[in-house]
C-alpha cells in the first residue's frame, strides 16, 4: 500500500486526508510547519497516522527510510517552496496545495523535478469540468466574471478560474486590458482564436461563472462553478402573473451540482485517485509544475 505523510495541519488538510483513506492511501505521518501546532492535535484525534512530527523536516528524513512513501504537503504559502525544494532533494513524489509560489523564479529551480510534481488544482478534476474538456467543439466566445475581493487576491484565489480556463481552453493570450478602480476588463485568445472576456468587479455582490457560447444554439454555464447548466435553443412561456404574455427563455437541458455527485470537497477525490495513478504509473500529468507556471504568469499579468 502507497504511504502518504502530510505535512500542513489547516481545515483543508482533513478533506484531503478523507479523500486519500478513500483512494487507498496508507495514513503514514503528519507533521506542521508551525511548533506546537494546536490543529496538529486535533487532527491526530480524528484520525490514525502511524507517526507524527513537531518539526517537519524530521518527517522528510523519517521517510527516506522507508519505500512507497509520497507527501501531501498544504503549509503557508511562504514556507511552501522550502518545504517542496526538501522533499525533490529525497526523490520523493508530491502533491502540491495551490498556489505553490507567487514568484516565477521558484517555479524554474523546481523544473527539473516537474515529473515529480502534482499541484492540487482540484476544480479541473471537477465531473462536471471533466465532461466539458470531452464535450464542447466549435466555440464561439466565453464570457467569465470574476467577483475578487481585491486586485492582491488573484493570485491566491482567482487562479481556480485561471486553470480550469487553462484546461479547457489551452494557452491563452492577453489582446487588451483595460483597468478601472474597482475592476478591471480582459480580453484573451487561445490558439484557435476563440475570444475569452474576463471580468473582474472587486467586492461585487455575486458567484464567479464560466459562460460557453458552443455551436449552434448550446450553451454552456457555470454558476456557482460547481454547478454546470447546458441550455440549448430558446422556449416560449407563459407569464405567471399575466397570461397574456408570453417569454423566451433559454431551453435548459441539463443542470448537475457538483456537492451531489459524492460525499467529498468537489474535486478531492478524483484529483486523489489522479495522484495515486501519477505515482504507479510515473506518466505525465497536466497539472504540473509547467501548468502551474502558465496559471501564475498569467495572474500576475492580469494583476499588474
Amino acid at each position: 500500500m502507497l504511504k502518504l505523510s502530510i505535512i500542513g495541519t489547516s481545515k483543508i488538510v482533513e478533506e484531503h486526508i478523507k479523500a486519500a483513506k478513500a483512494a487507498g492511501f496508507e495514513l503514514f505521518s503528519i507533521a506542521s510547519t508551525r511548533k506546537n501546532s494546536k490543529n496538529l492535535k486535533k487532527i491526530l484525534k480524528k484520525f490514525k497516522f502511524k507517526f507524527s512530527f513537531n518539526n517537519w523536516i524530521d518527517a522528510v528524513s523519517h521517510s527516506n527510510k522507508f519505500k512507497n512513501t509520497s507527501f501531501l504537503i498544504a503549509p503557508r504559502i511562504q514556507d511552501t517552496f522550502k518545504v517542496l525544494d526538501l522533499i525533490l532533494k529525497k526523490k520523493k513524489f508530491v502533491f502540491v496545495e495551490k498556489p505553490l509560489t507567487t514568484k516565477i523564479n521558484q517555479f524554474n529551480k523546481l523544473m527539473v523535478n516537474n515529473n515529480k510534481v502534482f499541484l492540487g488544482y482540484n476544480r479541473i478534476f471537477y465531473k462536471n469540468i471533466v465532461y466539458l474538456k470531452k464535450n464542447i467543439k466549435n466555440i464561439k466566445s466565453v464570457i467569465v466574471k470574476c467577483p475578487e475581493l481585491n486586485k492582491k487576491n488573484i493570485l491566491n484565489n482567482s487562479v481556480h478560474v485561471i486553470s480550469i480556463l487553462l484546461y479547457l481552453f489551452g494557452d491563452l493570450k492577453i489582446l487588451n486590458k483595460k483597468k478601472g478602480k474597482k475592476s478591471i476588463f480582459i480580453y484573451l485568445t487561445n490558439k484557435k482564436n476563440v475570444p475569452v472576456y474576463l471580468f473582474f468587479n472587486f467586492n461585487a455582490s455575486e458567484n464567479f461563472s464560466i459562460d460557453i457560447y458552443g455551436n449552434k444554439k448550446k450553451r454552456f454555464f457555470l454558476k456557482p462553478l460547481e454547478t454546470l447548466s447546458i441550455f440549448d435553443g430558446m422556449e416560449i412561456k407563459k407569464n405567471a402573473s399575466n397570461k397574456n404574455l408570453v417569454e423566451y427563455m433559454p431551453k435548459l437541458k441539463f443542470k448537475k451540482n457538483e456537492m451531489m455527485f459524492d460525499n467529498f470537497k468537489p474535486g478531492f477525490l478524483s484529483q486523489m485517485q489522479a495522484f495515486k495513478k501519477f505515482i504507479q504509473t510515473k506518466r505525465n500529468i497536466e497539472n504540473n509544475l509547467i501548468f502551474g507556471k502558465k496559471i501564475m504568469l498569467l495572474a500576475k499579468k492580469i494583476s499588474a
